[in-house]
């Protein structure tokens, strides 16, 4: 063999090692991303589940639990799963509403605006139980709760709300909800915990927050408000 030949080879051989040891790095790099994708995902997944538990308290005052939130920030979509808001204190039914699943559409890009915008916002199957009790309902209650969340609930506290507008956070538009599926059952010591189901007409809202900024607090309670406000007319 001449030299020259074992010169070329001494001087391949380090090009194939630079080769292997560059796709082995851009395979450690893939690895990586993917897992820190799946941490992302997960950690998202978790505060959202806890910010949409602490609105909702927020908004109804009583306890909210969601049993599983799926999304995809490419398509702006969100499935919330299990929904429940518990009865205000002093009430004995399991729970006050249980949504069985809350899909949201969305623009994505506008979660990087000032404006969140939400094309749609459905909510399947509603479950009220509406409990009578000594001076008011629990649904009464809450809608009381939810009232006090928004402008003219409380006007005492108008002007301080205002006020504080400026320093709350995203502002939110919902271009559509349909509330559908609905069922009541109405509930009172007399009838020992039994249950008469009563269909809850569908409800439709649109354009909130489309001309004025209000932040999603306010966007949930003005959803909750037509939706309790339609429960106490079908039951009464």
């Amino acid at each position: 063999m001449s030299e020259e030949t074992q010169v070329e080879q001494t001087e391949a051989a380090p090009k194939g090692c630079r080769c292997k040891k560059l796709t082995s790095w851009i395979g450690i790099v893939v690895i990586v991303l993917v897992v820190l994708s799946i941490l992302g995902v997960t950690c998202a997944g978790t505060m959202l589940k806890h910010s949409i538990q602490l609105i909702g308290s927020q908004v109804t005052k009583c306890d909210i639990t969601v049993k599983n939130i799926s999304f995809s920030w490419l398509k702006g979509s969100m499935t919330i799963e299990d929904f429940i808001v518990g009865n205000p204190e002093g009430y004995k039914t399991e729970s006050a509403i249980r949504f069985e699943k809350i899909h949201l559409a969305l623009k994505p890009l506008s979660l990087f605006s000032s404006k969140l915008v939400v094309n749609e916002v459905e909510i399947i199957k509603p479950e009220v139980t509406y409990e009578v009790g000594m001076l008011e309902s629990n649904i009464g209650k809450i809608l009381e709760n939810v009232n006090s969340c928004l402008p003219g609930g409380d006007d005492d506290k108008d002007k301080d709300k205002e006020k504080e507008k400026d320093k709350e956070g995203k502002k939110v538009q919902v271009d559509h909800v349909l509330i559908q599926d609905g069922k009541i059952r109405i509930s009172a010591k007399i009838l020992m915990g039994a249950g008469l189901p009563v269909p809850l007409p569908d409800i439709e809202l649109k354009d909130i927050g489309k001309d004025k900024d209000i932040n999603g607090l306010e966007v949930v309670a003005q959803i909750l408000k037509s939706m309790l406000t339609n429960i106490l007319t079908v039951v009464k």
